[in-house]
């Protein structure tokens, strides 16, 4: 079955947010296992803005307004602090999950779709970063999480064999190029440079999209001035992404060291694309996607977190699937159908191991908040409730002890012991 018979997607996204909000958006716990600071600086974010501080501009971080503004969301859906970080991803995954429906018809079939759907799902909803273990969940560095999903629903359009949905549905490509640049830029600008970097090269590179990224380019600078000219917010962010550049510099890591798990698959993912469109004359265009992820992923681990890669291995995904079903090479004599199924069948050792662990980690943070349960590993889980925060857990002694502080202090300045230590 094909993504083009309408129904079928919409209805699996709204099936997946609606999961996503009663597992992490209807409790109002947090669960944060090593980094309680990190999380107490994303609560001083919200309280900035019930106070009326305007995100870059009467606070400096190096990270965009949406960072702010989503978690600040996020607590006016749980009514405090606590829980507004799952609810803001499943914000977040409202959007993307919409997005992804539209990028998605036409380009993959109904089980593919589907994969890339519950991997988009779990980057914007679960907080466990890859590469990490099922145990370790954490909110640190979520607009990472965030940046990833939102790259991956972009390189779908790059996809190959849609020459006829061009002509019919750009404006809709349109649109997820809009709507995804402004959200990256308003996130954070590492993310943003991929994005755009991706949408220039591939308008340049691919015929059929060239329309769409030159209507979504003007959107997204549309948006930009408007927000200059109503809340001044991009300006002061700019400098101060500037500042940090020059204060840190560079960010090089042993990317491939650390990465190799993850970077493993992707070659795999470009060598199979390059193989399937060996004797079609867009061999070129048709492997351009899988080898842009790769490099993103790369350049993007140097920057950010050393975990990047697992992105793009989704949209690959959609690649090789849809490449295998219209195989044309002279390096196998099996039919398309055939060689699709080998194909999903290697994509999906890659896959399932991510979607395996990000369930567990699902799991272990629902049965902590919804059920109490402890951890497991570097566990067990405690809970300190603080006043106009709500009840937190987290683990390990240092976060204890620091929990302990902050209740103390809390109850020093005159803010009440009403929710109980830990």
């Amino acid at each position: 079955m094909h993504t083009s018979s309408g129904w079928v997607l919409p209805a699996l996204a709204a099936a997946l947010w609606a999961l996503g909000f009663v597992l992490f958006a209807s409790h109002g716990v947090t669960v944060e296992g090593y980094a309680l600071n990190d999380l107490m600086t994303f609560f001083g974010w919200i309280n900035g803005l019930d106070q009326r501080m305007a995100p870059s501009v009467d606070f400096p971080a190096p990270v965009g307004a949406l960072a702010h503004i989503l978690p600040w969301l996020g607590s006016q859906v749980s009514g405090q602090f606590a829980g507004a970080m799952e609810s803001a991803g499943v914000l977040v995954a409202a959007v993307l999950l919409a997005l992804s429906c539209v990028a998605l018809r036409g380009r993959a079939s109904a089980p593919v779709a589907t994969l890339f759907l519950i991997a988009v799902f779990g980057l914007s909803c679960v907080p466990w970063n890859p590469g990490d273990g099922a145990g370790v969940v954490s909110h640190v560095g979520f607009y990472n999480r965030w940046g990833w999903a939102a790259l991956a629903v972009l390189m779908l359009l790059g996809c190959s064999g849609m020459e006829k949905r061009a002509g019919r549905l750009w404006l809709a490509d349109a649109v997820v190029v809009a709507v995804v640049l402004v959200f990256l830029f308003f996130l954070k600008m590492t993310y943003f440079l991929a994005a755009f970097a991706f949408v220039v090269g591939f308008g340049l590179l691919l015929r059929r999209f060239l329309k769409a990224a030159v209507a979504g380019l003007a959107a997204f600078l549309c948006v930009v001035v408007a927000a200059q000219a109503t809340a001044g917010y991009v300006l002061p962010y700019l400098q101060q992404v500037g500042g940090t550049v020059q204060a840190t510099g560079l960010v090089w890591r042993d990317v491939v060291r650390i990465n190799l798990p993850l970077i493993l698959p992707l070659c795999v993912l470009a060598a199979v694309a390059c193989i399937l469109t060996a004797r079609r004359k867009s061999a070129l265009q048709d492997a351009a996607m899988p080898l842009f992820g790769l490099a993103a992923c790369v350049l993007l681990a140097f920057q950010n977190a050393p975990s990047a890669c697992a992105f793009a291995l989704a949209p690959a995904f959609v690649q090789a699937s849809a490449l295998a079903l219209d195989a044309k090479s002279r390096w196998s004599r099996l039919s398309p159908r055939a060689m699709s199924a080998v194909v999903l069948a290697l994509l999906s050792a890659f896959l399932l191991p991510q979607f395996v662990v990000q369930a567990a980690a699902a799991g272990f943070h629902v049965n902590i908040a919804h059920f109490g349960g402890n951890g497991f590993g570097d566990g067990p889980y405690q809970s300190v409730e603080l006043p106009r925060a709500g009840r937190i857990h987290t683990m390990g002694r240092d976060n204890m002890d620091y929990a302990r502080t902050l209740f103390s202090g809390v109850a020093l300045l005159g803010g009440g012991g009403g929710g109980g230590g830990p």
